[in-house]
């Protein structure tokens, strides 16, 4: 498995880091802090540590606009993410299929 993959299954283990990223990816617009606080039902400290673990990885993007940062689902880390999980599964798939089709 890929280090890519290692390091965002690890990010994702978390179920608030999967609702921040589901919210974002929803939302289809910059998030600040403030708002995720009221989606989450979370204080600013959480919100804080959460997306930093995700900026870390490059899964989102902050950027402040004036005093306030908000945040954005970096898509390009997502969609590498997202194909090598495809090759993950497509090679596994493939696999079990040849091992089915040798003992017959």
């Amino acid at each position: 498995m890929s280090e890519l993959v290692q390091t965002i299954n690890n990010a994702l283990s978390d179920a608030t880091r999967c609702k921040m990223l589901s919210y974002a990816l929803a939302a289809n617009h910059a998030i600040p802090t403030r708002e995720f606080m009221h989606a989450l039902g979370l204080d600013q400290f959480a919100i804080g540590y959460h997306v930093r673990m995700l900026t870390k990885i490059d899964l989102m993007v902050c950027t402040k606009v004036g005093t306030i940062k908000v945040y954005t689902v970096n898509t390009t880390t997502l969609e590498l993410y997202i194909t090598e999980l495809n090759k993950i599964f497509v090679n596994r798939i493939a696999e079990r299929f040849a091992n089915a089709n040798s003992t017959r």
